[in-house]
Formats: structure tokens, C-alpha cells, sequence
């Protein structure tokens, strides 16, 4: 059996089949309208916000903090402003801006996850949507949201006007949640948010919580997003889907970094496989292959680097294998880390 963070590349002839206010309530605040900003582009400087519930241990905080400033210091130009959050505890707290990563690092430090300030009780919803519209209110175009989640938000809230926001800021959702959380029984509100974003969502085994940290994190050494989709699938078949175009680089050769997500919910017991195939325009194939019998544990999240051509059009196709007919939800992300001049539509 291999580790879970083992990947498999064929490269075959052929396609193969297939302003800061506290936040004092749970209570949903009314959204405020905004219009996108069309001077906005991927290579505008950006904020990259590191949210993370009270109900985490300390300890987890403190390791995905080490996680996210280490790949925030050295391997990314995108992000100037750092900002910081714990939510999830009685009276709400303001979100922290730093133009030195340093003083963010100490700010997280300071305020980490306390239990004597906690929800009284374990059902109350997650407080996350609120800080998420007050960070929308500094109109931070092309940011990026890591959630670290210990409770699920109530599924009660009409959340599709925070999300259009979102969507008009270009602000990507990327989260991180354990695999019982506290809160509502509702997972989706928060994979929503990820996936309608072109953001990311990650489920994490209680012991594996670091690595699920590092998978959402892997957008901050490839900050540009070239492609996303969010395809629905059901048993067993195939599925053709939107082309990929690469940017126009000096070099032959594009590292494109994909990641795909199994599942729109916990431990993915009904994934069995399934393979992406990329087919150049030259003929050229290439097929990424993921086999859950090849992992020890799989918590439905798998990443690959590619070298594609530049400047070229690559047919897509997705052949894909579950034990039973429910509806699943995935989620395709292509990355580089080199600045593009366009945005990747919605799905």
C-alpha cells in the first residue's frame, strides 16, 4: 500500500477510456451589493487570510500556522497583505492585517484557539459566514480565504448572495474540515463556498489534520489559477470536459499543478477510482490515475504536476468509478505559478 501522498503519470499514445467590526452573533449579517472590478487581474497584489475555528486544538493551529507562513515567506509574489482570524467563540473577534509576516505569525501566536471563550454548546452553528462578509466589506479583490473548520455553520442561512460576492472580488475559499465537526450536520455549506469560489475544499481524518493543512495550502506555491471545474458524477462512465488552453510562457514546457477532490462530504467510501486524461492537440497524452486501493488511508484529495506544452489546447476527459449510484461532487483545479492575464469562469 502506498502513502497518501503517492501520484501516478502515464504518458501514453492513445486517450485511455474513460474597516474591522467585532462579529457578535451567529446570526447571518444581510449582504451588501457590490459590482466587480474589472481593473482586477490575477497578478493584482492580494490578501491571503488564515481563519481558524476556537474549537481546534491549539496545537493544530500552531502547526498549520508553520505551514502556511513557511509557503507565505518563500514560495509566492502574490500575496503582500496577511490577515488573521479565530472564530467560532462568544462575542466575536476583528480580523488582523500585517504587511509583515512576522507580525503575522506573532498575531496568530497570541491569539490561539481558547476553550473558556468558547460556544456554550456544541450544536450552535459555525459564526465563519460572518467573518467572511466582513472581509469582503475591504474589497480585496483576487484574495484568498483558508478555513480551518471545527464546526459546521447552520444550513439554515440563504448564503448565494455571499457567495456572488465572492465570486465579483474574486476571492477564493479554500477549507479545511475534520471529519465529525461540531455545529450543524451539514458539510456542504462550507464546501459550497469552496467549490462555487473555484476555491477548494479538503476533509481531514482527526490524525491527519497536518496533511489536509498542506494539500489547501498547495495553492499558495501556484497562485494562478488556469482551470477549475466542478463536475457531478454518479456509478460508473466517462465524461468529456471543457478544453484547457495554456498561457503563452517563454518556455516549452508549463508545471501545472492539479489537484481533484473526490467528494463533496467525509471519508470517500464510495470512490473507487478515476482517471483524468489530457490530450494535447500534437496527440500527445497524458492520463493522471487515481486508484484508492493504492493509498493506506484517502481522505478523497489527490495533487500532480504535469508538463504541459505552451500555448496549446488540451482535450479533457474524465473516466470514473464509484461503488454506488448517489450523486457525487468533484472538484478539478490546474494552477501555475507564473502570472495570467484572465480569470477561469464559475461553474
Amino acid at each position: 500500500m502506498l502513502p497518501n501522498h503517492y501520484h501516478v503519470v502515464q504518458s501514453v499514445a492513445l486517450p485511455i477510456f474513460g474597516p474591522q467590526v467585532p462579529l457578535l452573533s451567529t446570526e447571518l449579517l444581510f449582504p451588501f451589493e457590490s459590482s466587480f472590478n474589472s481593473s482586477c487581474t490575477p497578478a493584482t497584489p492580494s490578501t491571503y487570510l488564515f481563519a481558524y475555528s476556537n474549537d481546534l486544538d491549539p496545537e493544530i493551529v500552531l502547526d498549520s500556522l508553520d505551514t502556511v507562513s513557511s509557503k507565505l515567506d518563500f514560495f509566492q509574489t502574490k500575496y503582500v497583505t496577511f490577515a488573521n482570524v479565530r472564530f467560532d467563540k462568544r462575542g466575536g473577534e476583528e480580523i488582523s492585517y500585517h504587511s509583515d509576516i512576522n507580525n503575522f505569525t506573532d498575531s496568530v501566536k497570541n491569539q490561539l484557539p481558547n476553550s473558556t471563550i468558547g460556544f456554550l454548546n456544541q450544536t450552535t452553528g459555525s459564526d465563519i459566514l460572518n467573518v467572511i462578509q466582513k472581509f469582503l466589506e475591504n474589497d480585496r479583490c483576487g484574495s484568498t480565504i483558508l478555513v480551518l473548520l471545527g464546526r459546521n455553520p447552520d444550513d439554515r442561512n440563504d448564503v448565494s448572495r455571499i457567495i456572488d460576492q465572492l465570486q465579483k472580488q474574486r476571492v477564493f475559499v479554500r477549507t479545511v474540515v475534520f471529519e465529525s465537526p461540531l455545529g450543524g450536520q451539514n458539510s456542504s455549506v462550507m464546501y459550497n463556498f469552496s467549490s462555487e469560489t473555484n476555491g477548494i475544499c479538503v476533509f481531514s481524518y482527526q490524525n491527519e489534520f497536518d496533511d489536509a493543512v498542506d494539500f489547501c495550502t498547495n495553492g499558495i506555491q501556484n497562485e494562478y489559477l488556469l482551470y477549475a471545474y466542478n463536475p457531478f458524477v454518479s456509478g460508473q462512465g466517462s465524461l468529456q470536459l471543457p478544453p484547457l488552453h495554456t498561457p503563452s510562457y517563454f518556455y516549452q514546457k508549463i508545471p501545472v499543478a492539479v489537484e481533484i477532490t473526490v467528494q463533496d462530504h467525509g471519508v470517500p467510501y464510495d470512490f473507487r477510482a478515476l482517471n483524468l486524461t489530457v490530450t494535447a492537440t500534437n496527440g500527445e497524452v497524458l492520463t493522471i490515475i487515481v486508484d484508492r486501493a493504492r493509498f493506506v488511508q484517502f481522505n478523497g484529495y489527490f495533487d500532480e504536476i504535469l508538463g504541459l506544452g505552451r500555448d496549446q489546447d488540451f482535450e479533457l476527459a474524465l473516466d470514473y468509478n464509484y461503488s454506488s449510484t448517489n450523486m457525487e461532487a468533484l472538484e478539478i483545479r490546474m494552477s501555475v505559478n507564473q502570472p495570467i492575464s484572465t480569470w477561469p469562469p464559475y461553474t
